[in-house]
């Protein structure tokens, strides 16, 4: 989670996410104690019933990135970074397992999905 978190951060210096996303995760992480309250992460995670125009920062990890796998992903979502195994997107929650299934289609392995966070407006 740490790792995440610091990652996040330099997105925000970058100017590409609001900060506000990044705040919430790292006061939820910080919040949490020996007893964890899985309530704290889940307040603002969505569920898959949501059909709003709310985005998430989400991590799609790959075997390895190519251009063709890009253009496929960019056509449900917005992508802020690649990198060496994947890419941090902005996503509506319906266009998640879209992207999965396209890249299934395509017989790309997929080693992850991951909603980081919601990004506030």
């Amino acid at each position: 989670m740490i790792v995440q978190i610091q990652f996040y951060e330099k997105l925000v210096r970058k100017g590409k996410i609001d900060c506000n996303a990044v705040m919430l995760y790292q006061i939820n992480y910080e919040s949490m104690t020996e007893k964890i309250n899985f309530d704290l992460l889940l307040k603002n995670a969505g569920t898959p019933k949501e059909y709003s125009d709310e985005l998430y920062l989400v991590y799609i990890e790959l075997y390895k990135t190519k251009k063709s796998i890009k253009k496929l992903i960019s056509n449900h979502c917005e992508i802020i970074s690649e990198l060496e195994f994947g890419y941090i997107c902005k996503v509506h929650m319906q266009a998640i397992p879209e992207i999965a299934r396209s890249l299934a289609l395509k017989n790309h392995a997929i080693y992850q999905i991951v909603r980081l966070s919601k990004v506030l407006k």
